[in-house]
């Protein structure tokens, strides 16, 4: 009896170790380390500071810390999810529009969201309602068929395009963050 608890048990173990990929938890740590820095990095930029901007035409520090969040919800209807009904009312049904609505409501959010504290609290609204889907699809849900605009890619692709556009928007953080005297405090 004993013998066939503990084969039971470690079946079990197998088929669910199997439902996920070793790399799915190697992309989920990529995207709440990192996630996490630049959330740190933008607590760590005084309040002043925050509407800098290097040049005239590109982002704030407001607007980056913004443009990274809320993309999250952008990539979360992509994957068949649901986006705040007050951040994106009378959405589109169909698709690209759908798509164009959201990422064209996110530049208008990015302008009309003001204070760094909310700014901030917009961003990690938007960080964790992505957190769900990257933490529990399964290895076949990755293969699942999806769309990137007028890219076909899958639902990993999807995931995978979250964990890049908050490295690419780290890195873009950081040097604005020297550019008024911050250091990252994982540098420090």
């Amino acid at each position: 009896m004993r013998r066939t608890l503990a084969l039971l048990s470690l079946a079990a173990g197998v088929t669910f170790a199997q439902d996920r990929l070793p790399m799915q938890d190697d992309l989920w740590r990529e995207f709440d380390l990192y996630r996490t820095r630049l959330l740190d990095l933008a607590r760590s930029i005084p309040d002043d500071k925050f509407d800098f901007r290097p040049a005239p035409d590109v982002r704030s520090i407001k607007e980056v810390v913004l443009h990274v969040g809320l993309n999250n919800y952008m990539l979360l209807d992509m994957m068949g999810r649901a986006v705040p009904d007050e951040l994106y009312p009378n959405l589109p049904q169909k698709q690209p529009d759908r798509m164009r609505t959201i990422a064209q409501g996110n530049v208008k959010l990015e302008k009309s969201i003001s204070g760094k504290q909310k700014a901030i609290a917009a961003a990690e609204r938007a960080f964790a309602a992505v957190d769900e889907p990257i933490k529990s699809t399964s290895a076949a849900g990755l293969n699942v068929p999806a769309m990137f605009f007028d890219r076909k890619t899958t639902m990993g692709g999807l995931q995978l395009r979250a964990v890049a556009h908050l490295h690419e928007h780290l890195g873009q953080l950081i040097a604005y963050a020297r550019s008024v005297g911050v250091v990252p405090p994982w540098s420090q």
